[in-house]
């Protein structure tokens, strides 16, 4: 409670090794109160943070989800996000004197819950606790400046700027007060607690709820299967060499739909009959072969042959008359010159 002179602290001892002493500590001065009517309930739309006393206008209660419209889990319907909570936060002491935090001690609060901390004996110059802190309330640190019986005003003060804290955890730092006191000595060194300015206050964060798209096959007899995915991807069920420049392409007598490294050897295309005008001996991919034909290939031969693509036997040509019952037949022959006489009897 943080009315005038009221108590803000009054613990039994908590167990967390190092404590500060559980007397109740009231603050010395403070300003008129002031009452901020509201509604005081977080689970309502109406919420005011800055209320202190409820009014009856918490009508509408919030609706949590994922708000993120690029998540799996979008709820077009939510208007509050749904934050994970509670996760653990560090809460690190740092005395870099080492000379220990004497009769001085950090509170913190959040909702109900109050925890106080120090660093109790010399030579340690850090110390960390664990704190599990909800995502929806504030939490809140007072710095409590106590003297020591052989303290003076001065050692009291030198000993307040060798302190500091720091609460973070995955997410990050919240809170970091203290850690940068000088060139002076009033110089961003921790308050001491005596009214609401010298609170120190964050709110938490433990991540949200969304649930990120993970895009995959979630077909389990499909190849390519994931079973983290949800939402569903181009699935591939004929696994195999996908590239055309490998033999495993042709040879592996079907189409694949997807590359699973089975791509090895290097297709070399070409005629594999060994019988073909074109063979190949290097190939082992079979392509384009050219059945051989045999024939003269000279064209001023008699028998030359247009078709042929391998060389055979070529006829010269012998003119001369090539009727039998012609004067001049001339058995030799083989192409007619038109000089056949006929025959008079």
């Amino acid at each position: 409670n943080l009315d005038c002179e009221d108590t803000v602290f009054y613990l039994n001892p908590p167990n967390f090794g190092h404590t500060a002493s559980s007397n109740a500590y009231t603050s010395a001065s403070c300003s008129n109160d002031t009452t901020i009517y509201g509604c005081t309930n977080i689970d309502y739309l109406e919420y005011d943070s800055l209320a202190t006393d409820d009014n009856g206008s918490c009508v509408t209660l919030a609706t949590y989800g994922c708000t993120d419209s690029l998540a799996f889990n979008y709820d077009a319907n939510a208007d509050r996000m749904l934050l994970t909570s509670p996760c653990t936060y560090n809460l690190i002491l740092y005395d870099d004197g080492g000379d220990s935090w004497g009769a001085c001690w950090l509170g913190v609060q959040q909702g109900d819950s109050l925890w106080q901390f120090k660093i109790a004996g010399n030579g340690i110059y850090s110390d960390t606790f664990a704190l599990e802190l909800n995502s929806y309330d504030n939490v809140y640190a007072y710095y409590f400046e106590i003297a020591t019986p052989q303290q003076n005003t001065q050692q009291l003060d030198i000993q307040t700027i060798q302190n500091s804290f720091k609460l973070e955890n995955y997410y990050g730092t919240i809170l970091h007060e203290g850690n940068n006191p000088w060139p002076g000595p009033n110089e961003n060194k921790l308050r001491n607690y005596k009214g609401a300015l010298d609170i120190y206050c964050a709110l938490p964060y433990c991540g949200d709820e969304c649930i990120p798209v993970i895009d995959g096959c979630m077909d389990i007899v499909a190849y390519n299967y994931d079973s983290l995915a949800n939402t569903n991807d181009t699935c591939y069920y004929n696994p195999g060499c996908t590239n055309v420049g490998y033999l495993e392409y042709y040879t592996q007598g079907f189409v694949a739909d997807i590359d699973d490294g089975s791509c090895h050897i290097v297709a070399e295309f070409g005629c594999m009959d060994s019988t073909a005008f074109n063979y190949d001996p290097l190939a082992n991919v079979s392509v384009g072969c050219i059945p051989t034909v045999m024939g003269c290939m000279q064209p001023l031969a008699f028998n030359y042959n247009a078709q042929a693509n391998t060389p055979d036997t070529c006829i010269a040509v012998v003119y001369g008359c090539m009727s039998s019952i012609a004067i001049n037949y001339d058995s030799i022959a083989n192409t007619d010159d038109g000089s056949c006489i006929g025959v008079n009897y």
